[in-house]
C-alpha cells in the first residue's frame, strides 16, 4: 500500500492524533505531495500536521514564517513572500485549493481562520495580496469561491500634481462565517463583519457593518437583511 493510499484511508485517525502521525505528514509533504519549497533558509515553516499537495512556497527574505495548523488541506496553491518578517497563517481544518497568497515588502500578514474553505480553480485561482506592512485576515468558518481577489494595495502609485503619493496601502478584515461568491473583489481598507453573504461579481469598496445580510453589486451594498447561510444544500419548504 502506497503512502498516498495510507494517508487517504487513515485520514480521520491521523487528523485526530496529529502528533502521533507527524512523521507521516512530514514524509508525505516532502515526497508524494510533490510540493516545491524555495528559500527556506532563515525562515520558518511548520506544515507537519497538515496535508499539502502540488503547492509551491517561495521565500525571498528572512524572518518570515508560514504556519499551517492541524488538519488543514492545501492543494495546487502558491505562497510567495518577498520581504522580511512576514507571516502566513492557515488555521485548523482549513481547506485551500488553487489559491495564491502573495506578500511583498516587510511586516505583512495573511491569516485564514479555522474551518475556512477557499476554493479556486486552476484557470480561475483566488488571489490574496498584502503589501507595505498590511494585513489580510479572514475569520473562522468562511467560504470563499473561485476568482476572488482581496488586496491591500492598488499595485501602482497615484500621485498628486506635486508628485506626492496619495494612495497608501490599507488592511482588509473579513469576519467569521462569511460567504463570498465567484469573482468578488475586495478593495483595500474594507471590513466585512460576521455572517455576511457577498454575491457573485460584487465589488466591495466600503466596509459592510451589518451582520446577517446579503450584499451585492458594484459598488456592493446591502440587498437584504435577516439572512444567514449553511454549507449544505437544504430542501426548500413552503411553510
Amino acid at each position: 500500500m502506497g503512502l498516498k493510499t495510507v494517508v487517504k484511508k487513515h485520514w480521520a485517525r491521523m487528523h485526530d492524533e496529529p502528533e502521533k502521525y507527524r512523521w507521516i505528514f512530514n514524509l508525505y509533504n516532502h515526497t508524494v505531495g510533490r510540493n516545491k519549497i524555495r528559500g527556506k533558509k532563515g525562515n520558518g515553516l511548520d506544515i507537519c500536521c497538515a496535508k499539502m499537495d502540488r503547492t509551491q512556497i517561495y521565500f525571498a527574505g528572512t524572518g518570515n514564517e508560514v504556519i499551517v495548523e492541524q488538519g488543514a488541506q492545501i492543494q495546487n496553491c502558491v505562497f510567495r513572500i518577498m520581504g522580511n518578517h512576514n507571516r502566513i497563517f492557515v488555521g485548523r481544518d482549513a481547506t485551500l485549493i488553487c489559491v495564491e497568497l502573495w506578500i511583498s515588502k516587510d511586516k505583512n500578514q495573511i491569516s485564514l481562520g479555522a474551518g475556512t474553505a477557499v476554493i479556486g480553480k486552476p484557470e480561475y485561482p483566488t488571489h490574496l495580496a498584502a503589501i507595505e506592512g498590511t494585513e489580510i485576515s479572514v475569520g473562522k468558518d468562511c467560504m470563499i469561491s473561485a476568482s476572488v481577489e482581496i488586496r491591500t494595495a492598488d499595485g501602482h502609485s497615484i500621485v498628486d500634481l506635486e508628485g506626492k503619493r496619495v494612495n497608501p496601502s490599507q488592511s482588509v478584515h473579513i469576519g467569521d462565517h462569511v460567504w463570498m461568491g465567484t469573482g468578488v473583489v475586495c478593495t483595500k481598507g474594507v471590513e466585512i463583519t460576521d455572517h455576511c453573504i457577498v454575491g457573485t461579481r460584487s465589488v466591495v469598496t466600503k466596509s459592510i457593518t451589518e451582520r446577517y445580510c446579503a450584499v451585492g453589486g458594484n459598488p456592493a451594498r446591502v440587498l437584504r437583511e435577516g439572512l444567514d447561510w449553511r454549507r449544505e444544500l437544504m430542501e426548500v419548504t413552503n411553510d
